[in-house]
């Protein structure tokens, strides 16, 4: 426990810092009085007394910075310095200033945007519970390879699958708003009994189908959407188990579901995000002629995979088709695709393309702004050449330029946060129907962490420049007036980060 009692100390000596330097100050008093004073008792005088007194104690300033360095604290000091004075150099050139971190903010902003969309479309996984196992199944007859199935070909998936827990079908039709009041068209689906416990935890309240659902004796049981349970029954708790108008029929209301559940399948396959009202129907495993309607989805067992699932799909698709040589069902395969990845696969290239081409735009802001801090290096060269005089060393140098391209890159992440808010509004009111049924795009940690992250090494890129070019100061010219700046005359770099933008912006 050392390096327990170790760090309770010296949080104490970073507690009572003021403390500590003021008794440190009085004791080096002290010992300065008590020399001073030997040396007045041997007759000397007062001044000469002094000055021998501190010659023999030694430079007090160098005997502080000793002290400093025990109490373990002061890398926190020298961060602090170079803040401040990172700042205070900031302020005194404030169209610099502005200038660099518009410069960032328009680069991290645009990264922001699209890996806000990135991030919602292709990361985050759809809101269903173990949607990595989840998968859609699309039928293919000759070329046409995302038709979707009959009753007949899902019942035979069921009975033959081993690598699924469950598959389940649905189908997205226009239907009236149950209840009484005024008739409204609404999305109705007809599903197979096991399709919502596939996308849902658990309903807000009642129930889900059951297999005996599926043939209802008398009244048609429905599941309701939780916006249909608000606008059109009042939000009522004993809703469940009663009966209620529908179509030219009634139902008996068993189920609402959760507020926000959506249905989240590719564009193509035509059942759109909110569905108002749910239905059974039996699966047919008689009827291998019946209409071709379903949309398949199912749920991977564990330890299974998208591979394994495909090759026994691929099976199960040549016994369909020998099942009865008079079915009429001749080359037809089954495909196989992860529910997300499926979702996705008509905006992935796209996504990917934008996120690149927005990273040559942070490039070539970086090149613009370190184009900027060498030419503003040229009016501090005599400032860091007194200083090196003075015995700065050249990794405290580094630091404090590097310190300065760190606050720049935070102030420019901080304004990016706006212009990435504003272009992800302004992506989000033009995006193509291939988004329509996907997670709400938005700001969340993951984008924060990346923004800020991102401008961490953006401010290592853009400050290395000046860097470089430290390295080749001549410290006795650059103190002379009339010195012309060494490093930076030639213009190299200048050229260099010319020739890198305008590479970039072709390539862009």
């Amino acid at each position: 426990m050392d390096w327990l009692r170790e760090l309770i100390r010296r949080l104490g000596m970073l507690r009572r810092r003021s403390a500590f330097d003021a008794e440190l100050e009085e004791e080096i008093r002290l010992h300065l009085d008590l020399r001073q004073e030997q040396h007045l008792a041997s007759g000397m005088p007062v001044q000469r007394a002094r000055e021998i007194a501190n010659r023999q104690f030694g430079n007090p300033l160098r005997l502080q910075e000793k002290s400093h360095t025990s109490w373990g604290w002061s890398w926190l000091e020298d961060g602090i310095q170079d803040l401040q004075f990172g700042a205070r150099m900031l302020r005194n050139s404030p169209g610099f200033a502005a200038l660099a971190i518009l410069t960032l903010a328009v680069g991290i902003g645009a990264n922001t945007a699209i890996f806000s969309v990135v991030n919602s479309v292709l990361l985050r996984p759809l809101p269903y519970p173990e949607a990595d196992q989840l998968a859609i199944l699309w039928s293919g007859f000759g070329d046409t390879s995302r038709a979707p199935a009959t009753t007949f070909e899902l019942f035979q998936i069921r009975q033959q699958s081993k690598e699924f827990e469950q598959v389940a079908g649905i189908w997205v039709t226009n239907g009236a708003l149950p209840g009484d009041g005024e008739a409204e068209q609404v999305k109705v689906a007809s599903v197979s009994s096991n399709f919502l416990p596939l996308l849902c935890a658990k309903p807000a309240l009642g129930r889900f189908f059951n297999s005996a659902d599926e043939n209802p004796k008398s009244t048609l049981p429905i599941i309701i959407s939780h916006g249909v349970w608000v606008r059109r029954f009042g939000s009522d708790p004993s809703l469940i188990g009663k009966t209620v108008r529908f179509g030219r029929g009634s139902a008996v209301v068993i189920g609402v579901l959760p507020k926000g559940f959506r249905l989240m399948l590719a564009g193509g396959s035509s059942v759109p995000s909110n569905v108002d009202v749910f239905y059974s129907i039996p699966i047919n495993a008689n009827n291998p002629l019946g209409p071709a309607f379903l949309r398949l989805i199912g749920r991977l067992r564990p330890g299974s995979n998208i591979a394994k699932a495909q090759a026994e799909a691929d099976s199960i698709a040549k016994q369909i088709t020998s099942f009865d040589e008079n079915s009429g069902i001749s080359n037809f395969h089954l495909y196989v695709y992860s529910l997300q990845a499926d979702d996705v696969r008509e905006v992935r290239s796209t996504l990917l393309l934008l996120f690149g081409g927005v990273a040559f735009v942070l490039l070539i802001g970086c090149a613009n702004l370190a184009s900027l801090l060498t030419a503003r290096s040229t009016h501090r060269l005599r400032e860091t050449a007194v200083r090196m005089a003075l015995g700065a060393s050249h990794g405290r140098l580094v630091r404090q330029l590097l310190t300065e391209s760190f606050l720049l890159a935070c102030f420019g992440a901080v304004a990016a946060l706006g212009i990435g808010w504003s272009a992800m509004r302004a992506i989000l009111a033009v995006r193509p129907p291939a988004l329509a049924n996907l997670n709400d795009i938005k700001l969340d940690w993951r984008v924060l962490v990346f923004t800020f992250v991102l401008a961490i090494l953006s401010s290592a890129l853009f400050g290395l420049v000046p860097l470089a070019a430290l390295r080749r100061l001549d410290l006795t010219d650059t103190l002379k007036e009339t010195a012309r700046p060494a490093g930076w005359s030639k213009g190299y770099w200048s050229r260099l980060l010319v020739s890198v933008e305008v590479a970039l912006g072709f390539v862009l």
